[in-house]
């Protein structure tokens, strides 16, 4: 049996505010071949999880939050926010993202945390298409397409402030 506990996620929490992404995962699964991926995401705000899909036709991701508070944007190829969900305990849980998907997910509370589970399995060089319209997560730009994302609304594409 398998087991994640309030210890484990205080032990997660901490090493997502010592990491330079501000997040860190812990996986459920044994193995990256895993027919079905099922991980515990703690990710803190500031983290910048760049816009990405998943290329394969059946490659959906469930996120259940677990505490915090965490925005889903969903985006159309052109960057365009298409959808926008707000997961915070009084109201939302669940977000499914379909397949081929252009998504985001943005903590709003320290320890924001979700437990993912998606198809597998997990190959590290094809399982990410990162959009080319988005900040990458080197670029200076990303900080502020962050913030960009708490305020965007569905019909919005960030337009840059800075140079």
């Amino acid at each position: 049996m398998r087991q994640f506990s309030q210890d484990d996620l205080k032990r997660v929490a901490l090493e997502a505010n010592q990491n330079s992404r501000r997040r860190m995962n812990h996986n459920i699964h044994s193995e990256l071949e895993d027919p079905i991926q099922r991980i515990v995401n703690v990710i803190q705000p500031g983290s910048y999880v760049q816009p990405h899909r998943h290329p394969g036709a059946d490659i959906w991701e469930l996120f259940c939050l677990l505490q915090g508070e965490l925005l889903v944007l969903c985006f159309d190829d052109a960057g365009i926010v298409s959808q926008r969900q707000h997961l915070k305990r009084e109201e939302n849980l669940i977000v499914e993202i379909p397949p081929r998907t252009w998504h985001s997910i943005i903590a709003l509370q320290e320890n924001s945390t979700v437990f993912e589970i998606k198809p597998g399995p997990y190959r590290p060089v094809t399982d990410k298409d990162f959009a080319r319209w988005a900040p990458g997560v080197e670029d200076n730009l990303s900080s502020e397409f962050v913030s960009w994302m708490q305020i965007a609304k569905v019909g919005d594409c960030f337009q840059a402030t800075t140079v």
